[in-house]
């Protein structure tokens, strides 16, 4: 981040998008009128993957792995989701930070894995995957494995680039806080991916939406 704001001032005339899912209050507050920063909120998408998580643990035990996961907005998130579950349905679910399959554990939610993550998920077994990032059910290094993917919370930072882009092309980029978005589930800056061979709870789906639109109404 430190290196992000010399870089736009130095170049005026060029606009930037700025993808990450840290705050950036520092960026934000800097009001650079060629820099907008698309945030993916960690914790909401950490929120939504606890939840499904805890819904469909047998153990009641998961594992956040990958990039010193228990110091992240994510796992944060993750730990916030599960007690929401245990709360409707009167469960106990805990979430570690180990990389490596620790019994009890059967469902893993990796977060920000690169070349570690298959030889993770094959040490886990026949755990079940709740994700972040791209479809990891789509993912070709997990061809084997994807039986198990249950779901992965998928930021659409796409669609905001393509939108930069435009904006850019026809002299309309905005910039700064005005110019900024959050991606969310109800703003549609953040997606649930399908049911495939492992099926939600009744009703899973429903529940998340309205912890989604709890959490951010909470920072109105």
């Amino acid at each position: 981040t430190d290196l992000i704001q010399p870089e736009v001032e130095a170049n005026p005339n060029i606009n930037f998008l700025f993808i990450t899912d840290e705050s950036e209050t520092k960026l934000l507050s800097a009001d650079i009128s060629n820099l907008a920063i698309y945030r993916v909120d960690a914790y909401e998408a950490g929120l939504l993957a606890g939840h499904l998580a805890a819904s469909i643990t047998s153990t009641r035990q998961l594992s956040v792995v990958c990039d010193d996961a228990g110091d992240t907005l994510f796992y944060r998130g993750v730990v916030t989701g599960l007690r929401k579950f245990d709360e409707e349905f009167g469960t106990t679910t805990s979430a570690n930070t180990h990389s490596m399959a620790v019994a009890p554990v059967d469902v893993y939610l990796p977060y920000l894995c690169q070349n570690e993550l298959p030889g993770i998920l094959a040490a886990a077994g026949n755990s079940k995957i709740v994700g972040f990032g791209r479809d990891l059910y789509l993912d070709p290094r997990l061809s084997e494995s994807k039986e198990f993917v249950a779901a992965t919370i998928i930021p659409q930072a796409g669609q905001r680039l393509f939108e930069a882009i435009a904006s850019d092309l026809e002299s309309e980029f905005i910039g700064g806080p005005l110019g900024s978005t959050v991606a969310s589930l109800n703003n549609g800056g953040l997606a649930i991916s399908q049911e495939r061979d492992i099926a939600f709870p009744a009703g899973e789906l429903e529940k998340l939406k309205a912890l989604a639109m709890e959490y951010e109404i909470s920072l109105k």
